[in-house]
């Protein structure tokens, strides 16, 4: 999880997503990261690391879990719930003058 939780806070869109295969249990483990847009590197950095925390000390022996915060999400799972690739964030245009 250490490179989605890279990519949701270097991101300009704020989100990562990757997945591991777990050679022991011959399984996938699908994971993404989201910070809210308003955070800053640093900050969102923070979020996911305490969001980690909480993943790997309650949720160590199950299949999937997730954890949300105020200010961002955390979610692994053996399923690839975000099927597809991932869209473009959306272009902001300037406003026009009148």
């Amino acid at each position: 999880m250490g490179e989605v939780k890279v990519a949701a806070a270097t991101r300009d869109d704020k989100f990562g997503r990757g997945e591991r295969n777990i050679l022991k249990s011959n399984m996938t483990i699908y994971g993404m990261a989201q910070c809210t847009r308003d955070l800053q590197e640093s900050a969102c950095s923070q979020c996911l690391e305490k969001a980690s925390e909480t993943i790997f000390g309650s949720c160590k022996s199950r299949l999937g879990c997730y954890v949300i915060n105020t200010s961002c999400v955390m979610r692994y799972e053996i399923y690839d719930f975000l099927v597809g690739p991932i869209a473009p964030s959306p272009i902001a245009y300037a406003p026009t003058s009148p």
